[in-house]
């Protein structure tokens, strides 16, 4: 113990500290610096308690701090521009709490993969971040901390945020030591002058979040390299995010990044376990599934757009999960198989177009016969590679199944047997499909998919018009859309790719599939704008309206 104002703990290359199974403790008035080589071990269930009151804890790149049953606890400064720079912290079944008052870095060069930190429980609170993303307030490259941990949870109170990478898989939960009396984070041995020794602890913390003390805006990316992203709802309120869950909450403009990147991996967000960000850009991408399970809301506001890919797998939501922006678009991808599946629970984009891609069914999770809405948006692209809905005689065996939506306009290609089964609150116009951001290309959707740096670069869907079906995963699909309350207005789109059979066209279902289009809703109308044709290969077309139906110049309604 370095007791005198100004006074440090230096321990050059090679001083290991070590003790067989007692507790360790280095407290410094200032600084704590391990060089090169230096280890700090304890073994059984010895602790690791470590303080650097008014500056930084550093380690060399070749330091380590090693506990095998006992937790390691490591406060660092009393100002943002104090460090806590790791090497290697081992804690094998045991937790780890980090506290720094400004960084928590990593002293390996940027674009390493050592690991960095290794326990069962990982306990971040750091005042300006925890590793570097782009754009940080040290001018430093981009880097992140290499963890191998169970669980995790992080309190990051400035602009330059969390950039992690796990090996394997990661839940973001309750930190609780397993040596916990009364569910705290960590629990250690503080050594006292005359060897005997106190409890310390650091208190249960949950979730992972930013927040606006010492900067706003700052970002969220954390990835797995060979496992899943498990997110809970934790239970330490005082660590929740904006909404009255909470998971994961990036402040302001913060954007927030998840990937689960190997093989097989994927993501579920468990109930209540909400992804918010204030007005920043997210992005979920998981290797096989993404599951949104009850109560979770992935949620941006102003500008923010979502960005969710599913790449082998399923796309999933609980019927009370949501996903929700205002002024951005939602472009959702799933699967690679025409069994994949993307369900839906509540989309919201207020102001916004969304785009959805299934290589396999895209349906709603709500039970067959519901009225709630799925969908809300300006206007909505469909690219399914088997059904959007569920019609009678549907490959799953299942009910038949509206998706509900309140939309402006809409575009669908339905390359499968399964159709399109869709009920609109109000008017609806089959038309080109162009997002309000889009560039002068007339894209459906503009996203900002977030990088690992936390930068975005911009992700498109092509515009898209008409509605069709085709037979590349099976013939006849049909087409069934209806309006409780609003008309059905159907133009010859501009796409070229997406035009019916004949020359012009607006709804072309392929080989048998039959066609209905019914506005429901008192004093409502089908108004079928010049070149809009309807056209089935030996189908059945039928078209009801409650008021009148008018078809304009070079309309052809052909079977």
């Amino acid at each position: 113990e370095a007791i005198g104002a100004g006074t440090d703990i230096i321990v050059k290359t090679d001083g290991d500290i070590v003790s067989g199974t007692g507790n360790i403790t280095l407290l410094a008035a200032r600084t704590i610096d391990l060089q090169a080589n230096v280890d700090v071990t304890t073994t059984g269930i010895g602790t690791l308690e470590i303080g650097a009151t008014t500056g930084s804890f550093t380690m060399a790149t070749t330091a380590t701090l090693n506990s095998v049953d006992g937790d390691i606890r490591i406060h660092a400064g009393d100002d943002i521009l104090d460090q806590l720079t790791i090497g290697l912290i081992n804690a094998t079944n045991a937790n780890v709490s980090l506290l720094s008052s400004g960084s928590i870095l990593d002293s390996d060069t940027a674009g390493d993969s050592n690991r960095d930190i290794l326990a069962l429980g990982l306990r971040i609170e750091a005042g300006k971040g925890f590793g570097l993303l782009s754009g940080n307030s040290l001018g430093q490259a981009v880097n992140a901390i290499e963890t191998k941990v169970t669980s995790l949870s992080a309190l990051i109170k400035g602009s330059d945020g969390l950039n992690l990478i796990e090996e394997d898989g990661l839940v973001i939960t309750d930190i609780i030591s397993p040596k916990a009396a009364a569910g705290e984070a960590v629990t250690v041995n503080l050594v006292q002058s005359d060897a005997t020794t106190v409890i310390m602890t650091d208190a249960k913390q949950s979730d992972i979040r930013t927040t606006s003390i010492n900067g706003s805006n700052g970002s969220i990316v954390i990835r797995t390299t060979a496992g899943n992203i498990t997110i809970e709802d934790g239970t330490a309120p005082a660590n929740s995010g904006v909404t009255a869950n909470g998971g994961i909450s990036a402040n302001g403009s913060g954007n927030i990044l998840l990937q689960a990147i190997g093989a097989g991996t994927d993501i579920i967000v468990k109930t209540d376990g909400d992804i918010v960000s204030g007005t920043g850009n997210i992005t979920l991408l998981a290797a096989r599934t993404i599951d949104l399970q009850a109560n979770v809301d992935v949620m941006t506001t102003g500008i923010g757009t979502l960005e969710i890919g599913a790449t082998t797998g399923s796309f999933t939501m609980a019927t009370t999960a949501t996903l929700n922006s205002v002024d951005g678009d939602i472009r959702i991808h799933a699967g690679d198989d025409i069994l994949d599946q993307l369900m839906i629970g509540l989309i919201n984009a207020t102001n916004a177009n969304v785009s959805l891609l299934s290589s396999g069914s895209i349906l709603d999770s709500d039970t067959a016969g519901d009225t709630n809405r799925d969908i809300y948006a300006l206007g909505l692209r469909i690219e399914a590679g088997k059904g959007f809905g569920l019609l009678s005689g549907n490959s799953l065996g299942q009910a038949v199944n509206a998706i509900e939506t309140k939309v402006t306009s809409l575009s669908a290609l339905i390359k499968g047997s399964d159709g399109l089964n869709l009920i609109e609150e109000d008017g609806l116009v089959i038309t080109d499909i162009i997002s309000p951001r889009a560039s002068a290309s007339g894209e459906a959707v503009t996203v900002n998919l977030v990088q690992s740096d936390a930068t975005t670069v911009i992700m498109t869907d092509a515009k898209q018009s008409d509605i069709r079906t085709t037979s590349k995963n099976g013939s006849d699909g049909s087409i069934v859309i209806r309006t409780t309350a609003g008309n059905i207005t159907i133009e010859d789109g501009t796409t070229p790719a997406n035009i019916g059979v004949n020359a012009n066209g607006g709804i072309s279902a392929n080989g048998s599939g039959n066609i209905l289009l019914q506005a429901i809703g008192a004093g409502t109308d089908i108004i079928v704008k010049t070149d809009g044709d309807i056209v089935s290969g030996t189908g059945n077309i039928t078209l009801l309206a409650a008021r009148t139906i008018d078809l304009q110049a070079n309309v052809d309604v052909t079977t």
